[in-house]
């Protein structure tokens, strides 16, 4: 599951691998710089540069390998000679990513091959291995879904999904055209955001109730201002401006309705405070909707069981993984 957030839709280095492949390049990448790492490299240059996607897709005009720190905050090395074992079994085929692999099954690092050739991003950690989806695919699922709502209870729309203009304006879409209720989450916020007429105008053309669930830095981006020291006025504000229900994240969560009720659910720690557990919230909430909970109790609710389940999980190295599986016995003690 790291290794896939690490190059999710959204994140900086995805943004700078989906670079690559639009200048139809390739590239070798591992994100970790451990001694493990440096004992198979060769040649190459030290850079300890800062990452930005823009240098590291300059980078990949260079033949070597790329090695990111651990956290991909900083681009350690370029063009890098890679010579894991031979011996490594693989099971693929062009040299590039037959490297890739060996590599990964030698170390405790993701490696991530670009095929230019195949426009594909494979990653790689030990024994496991991805092919991540184009998002010209995921557009394509998208209004296949849309051809085939009445299937549905419920939509839970923006984890995971990226930013780029056409992936934006195809959640829009679904947005409009979805006569379901529905969880706007990640980037789905961002694509709300991003939006000429307007957050609140797009919402309004909506039918079916809404539950927006920003933290901090999305509700700035919805409404130009961080929540404030009042953080119950910032949730009734933007519930009444856009008819929706608003779970506005954070210590405190905060569940606002258009007519200005709000609840304050105090379940959660610090446990949850870790990449990809606001998705675990958004599809807690949406499992709700579809089973016709009202939004605003579907939301509070979500945000209890999701706190909860928490604190069911590990003091350290908690993960957002680890949240489905603690569910249940929140649900049973009730």
């Amino acid at each position: 599951m790291s290794a896939l957030a690490a190059v999710a839709p959204g994140t900086a280095l995805r943004e700078g691998i989906d670079r690559i492949l639009q200048a139809s390049m390739g590239a070798l990448i591992v994100v970790g710089d451990g001694p493990e790492v440096l004992n198979i490299c060769s040649g190459g240059f030290l850079l300890d540069a800062a990452f930005s996607p823009q240098r590291l897709s300059e980078l990949a005009k260079m033949d070597g390998a790329i090695i990111l720190a651990s956290d991909s905050s900083r681009i350690a090395r370029a063009n890098v000679h890679l010579v894991p074992n031979p011996n490594v079994p693989t099971s693929e085929t062009g040299t590039r990513h037959r490297t890739a692999e060996r590599v990964a099954r030698s170390i405790d690092a993701p490696v991530v091959s670009v095929s230019e050739a195949m426009s594909t991003i494979t990653v790689y950690m030990g024994e496991f291995k991805h092919v991540l989806q184009p998002p010209t695919d995921i557009v394509f699922r998208a209004n296949q879904a849309l051809r085939t709502l009445e299937r549905f209870h419920a939509v839970v729309i923006g984890p995971g999904l990226g930013r780029r203009d056409e992936m934006a304006a195809s959640t829009r879409q679904m947005m409009l055209n979805a006569p379901l209720p529905m969880v706007i989450d990640g980037d789905g916020l961002f694509a709300l955001a991003w939006n000429a007429d307007g957050v609140s105008a797009l919402l309004k053309r909506r039918t079916a109730p809404t539950v927006l669930t920003p933290h901090d830095g999305e509700m700035k981006l919805l409404t130009g201002a961080p929540p404030g020291r009042d953080r119950i006025a910032a949730a009734r504000a933007l519930a009444r401006d856009c008819g929706c229900i608003v779970l506005l994240k954070g210590p405190a969560t905060v569940v606002a309705e258009p007519g200005g009720d709000a609840l304050v659910v105090t379940a959660g720690d610090e446990r949850l405070a870790t990449a990809g557990t606001g998705d675990v919230l958004a599809g807690i909430v949406g499992t709700l909707l579809a089973q016709r909970v009202h939004p605003f109790h579907a939301a509070a609710a979500g945000a209890w069981v999701h706190g909860r389940a928490a604190r069911f999980g590990p003091a350290v190295g908690f993960v957002a993984s680890d949240l489905p599986d603690l569910i249940p016995q929140v649900l049973s003690q009730l």
